[in-house]
């Protein structure tokens, strides 16, 4: 199994994001697509050079200001790294298996996740302390 793997990939934690919380993407914010197919990439299906050259070319066409840094092809995974300008998740939902079924990958499914890389640890650290003071406060409050 030979991985094609183009571009660099972007350091940080990946975080999965539910579709259910999914609307519109954050610009600037990186996103990793992982997206299952059918194992047709290793046995007479495209190349996997076909395949990449085809995504690099219509996602950023179907949406504007979309930005790709990183692709990465294996026999039944394709894995992505995009940053979002706003666009409606469930327009690339859409378009993905569309553009993939044009040269005969069918996709099985779909994973987003959110690249934590622009994020420090403290910032994450005080937004929950910040949580738990809106949370604790006017219960302190309504005892005194």
């Amino acid at each position: 199994m030979q991985v094609l793997t183009l571009g660099k990939k972007p350091e940080g934690k990946l975080e999965y994001i539910p579709r259910e919380i999914l609307t519109e993407s954050v610009p600037g914010q990186i996103y990793e697509i992982h997206i299952r197919t059918q194992s047709l990439l290793g046995r007479g299906g495209p190349d996997k050079e076909t395949i990449a050259t085809i995504l690099i070319k219509e996602l950023p066409k179907s949406f504007n200001g979309l930005k790709m840094h990183w692709i990465e092809i294996s026999d039944e995974m394709i894995k992505v790294a995009i940053t979002g300008s706003p666009f409606p998740w469930t327009a690339l939902f859409l378009a993905l298996p569309q553009i993939l079924s044009v040269i005969g990958v069918t996709v099985l499914m779909i994973g987003v996740y959110l690249l934590w890389a622009h994020v420090p640890g403290y910032v994450i650290g005080l937004i929950i302390v910040g949580a738990l003071i809106l949370y604790i406060a006017p219960k302190i409050a309504w005892k005194g």
